[in-house]
């Protein structure tokens, strides 16, 4: 039997190439070697180039823009308020604005600019002292802010221990007075018996009551103007009763009655019985219709 063995091929040198001459060791000098070479790191030089000359494209006009918005131009110069009470709000409002441009955001931008200007910011300071159903804070380019609030009507001063606060007329409070804010006449001076601590948008007399004494004190500087309406004396827990001071004496009122005809009977009252013991005088009552009470001191 005869056994086949695999055919083994003999090795060839492989450093042998054509005509017997090695190029293996020579093969990065060949010319078309060289040629791609060479191609290849001048394309990669020029590729650089050009992403320089495009980071310089993005990053001189960006330049130029942050130097343009800190220039001078955009600098806040004016700060219009709308929609406050009174003019000494207005100021008290300006105030906090310009205690935020004084200051830098983010410890570095200067809130002065009108770009860099934060409106959140100065919506929660101002939420401290101020209570609003909105505000709405408006850029006018390039150097002027504008501030407009909307305010419920306020119709009464609220008075609290040391405390005065303004109160709108669904009975919320919506800012704390100065103790030498009182130049508006239209507005009722309502003294909470007690001393309690209230914040800022918080409801402490019910809208009706505030109506009613609205309409009480118009009713009486049109038909009792020669006597002074100084303030009104409610305690919540005596509602619907409340206390209608005049000089040393006052009249009991409720507020679920008519307003006219309480200022009627007050009215006949003091003209046919009171007379000229004004000064006599400690309360008069008037709650209860035709039934008519008065007391002298």
């Amino acid at each position: 039997m005869v056994s086949i063995k695999p055919l083994r091929v003999k090795a060839t040198n492989r450093r042998v190439l054509h005509h017997g001459r090695d190029f293996s060791h020579l093969r990065h000098e060949i010319p078309a070697v060289n040629r791609r070479l060479s191609k290849e790191y001048k394309q990669h030089t020029h590729w650089d180039w050009k992403k320089r000359l495009w980071y310089v494209w993005v990053l001189v006009p960006l330049l130029l823009l942050v130097v343009v918005l800190n220039t001078p131009w955009f600098t806040v110069k004016n700060v219009i308020i709308n929609g406050v009470s009174s003019g000494q709000t207005e100021q008290k409002i300006k105030q906090i604005v310009y205690d935020v441009m004084s200051e830098r955001r983010w410890w570095l931008l200067p809130q002065s600019n009108i770009f860099y200007f934060n409106s959140q910011e100065t919506r929660q300071r101002l939420g401290r002292e101020f209570y609003s159903q909105s505000l709405v804070i408006r850029r006018h380019w390039p150097n002027v802010l504008k501030l407009d609030f909307m305010q419920s009507l306020i119709v009464a001063r609220w008075l609290n221990g040391n405390k005065i606060y303004a109160l709108d007329n669904r009975g919320v409070l919506v800012q704390e007075l100065s103790a030498s804010d009182t130049g508006n006449k239209s507005l009722i001076s309502i003294k909470e018996a007690g001393v309690k601590v209230h914040d800022l948008g918080e409801t402490v007399v019910a809208a009706d009551v505030v109506g009613f004494l609205k309409d009480f004190y118009q009713k009486w500087q049109d038909d009792l103007n020669k006597l002074p309406f100084d303030y009104v004396l409610l305690d919540s827990g005596s509602l619907p009763t409340v206390q209608i001071y005049s000089g040393n004496w006052y009249v009991y009122v409720s507020v679920r009655e008519d307003v006219a005809e309480q200022i009627t009977a007050l009215k006949r009252l003091l003209n046919e019985k009171i007379g000229r013991d004004m000064d006599k005088l400690q309360y008069i009552d008037v709650r209860f219709g035709s039934r008519l009470y008065y007391k002298l001191k």
